[in-house]
């Protein structure tokens, strides 16, 4: 089979997001045909694409359901999602990215969602939003767009998130771990490798064991989001786990790649925000494994002087790994620095 050529992808790919940002008046009235079907949104500054995922995994196993693929959360592809959705399908369920103040009004425009769906609140695009408070006030339009018949799914963990609910006369349904005021609330968390993410969750005064394929406990606020979202949709629990359990991790988001004689790489480079590596080191501290190898590349959105974050990271990661390796344009100037210390 031909390899296909990198650059030509990219420029097809250039000229469809185009033709598509061409049909957005067109778009908006297809889409207020569509009275029937459930649009789903989701933002956050991270766990977005999985949340989205969680989400269309659960929905497809009732009912007719459409999706954003991958990361793609672009006008352009929110246009083509909508395309794709037909007066016979349930729901759409659309992931929206937001990089800088304004750049959610388009999505949420085409959307119009009647469920939206708030995951955390973190300095993603550092540069363009300059603060977490900039960054809610973006994400918080996503609630404030619901039609007081909407539901509003929002992290009760994060003060932020669960500040939005002031926005919407809409119904609410909070999830967290910690939060009393949650809805749906997360216990007996496990999750040390192999073994993937288990948990017990609690919603009127009832409990549910969760399986899951996921790896690491810091994607259970993704998982109570879809469960939520589910509960929104009419479904239960009992209708909702089945489909949690046989979810795959998506690519290169903490996804196991096995290479043979007992060595897997977990895999969580498809972005590198610096307020994701915690979480990471988490698992490699809780990991049962003879050998544990911590990987760093170039990190991203932060606030700060790079060389400290750097050394932080790197001092917290020698502490769970008995090898750190550093890749990417910087190793050599964070190695020399970390010596230094």
């Amino acid at each position: 089979m031909k390899k296909k050529d990198p650059i030509l992808e990219r420029w097809k790919a250039g000229v469809s997001d185009f033709l598509y940002d061409r049909l957005e008046p067109v778009a908006v009235r297809y889409r207020g045909i569509l009275k029937k079907v459930a649009f789903i949104g989701i933002t956050g500054s991270y766990a977005k694409t999985t949340t989205k995922d969680l989400i269309a995994a659960i929905l497809r196993g009732r009912a007719r359901t459409t999706a954003t693929k991958g990361t793609l959360n672009s006008p352009p592809q929110i246009i083509k999602t909508i395309f794709r959705t037909t007066p016979f399908h349930h729901a759409c369920v659309i992931e929206l990215g937001a990089g800088g103040p304004g750049s959610l009004d388009r999505g949420i425009r085409l959307a119009a969602p009647s469920i939206a769906v708030i995951t955390h609140v973190g300095l993603d695009h550092y540069s363009a939003f300059r603060s977490r408070e900039a960054v809610a006030v973006e994400k918080s339009k996503l609630v404030a767009a619901l039609p007081a018949t909407g539901v509003a799914i929002l992290n009760a963990d994060d003060p932020l998130v669960l500040a939005m609910g002031e926005k919407t006369g809409a119904r609410k349904i909070l999830y967290g771990i910690q939060s009393p005021e949650a809805d749906l609330r997360a216990s007996h968390i496990r999750s040390s490798w192999p073994d993937r993410l288990t948990f017990t969750v609690h919603a009127d005064d009832r409990a549910f064991p969760v399986e899951t394929k996921l790896c690491g406990k810091h994607w259970v606020p993704a998982v109570l989001a879809a469960l939520g979202t589910a509960l929104a949709m009419n479904l239960t629990p009992e209708e909702a786990l089945p489909s949690i359990a046989a979810f795959d991790p998506p690519e290169r988001r903490m996804s196991p790649l096995p290479l043979g004689l007992n060595i897997t790489i977990i895999r969580d480079d498809y972005k590198a925000p610096y307020l994701s590596v915690p979480s990471c080191l988490d698992f490699l501290r809780d990991a049962q494994a003879k050998r544990k190898i911590f990987i760093l590349g170039t990190l991203s959105d932060y606030p700060g002087d790079s060389s400290r974050k750097y050394k932080r990271v790197l001092k917290e990661a020698l502490s769970v790994a008995e090898k750190v390796f550093l890749v990417g344009p910087f190793r050599a100037h964070i190695a020399s620095k970390l010596s230094e210390t």
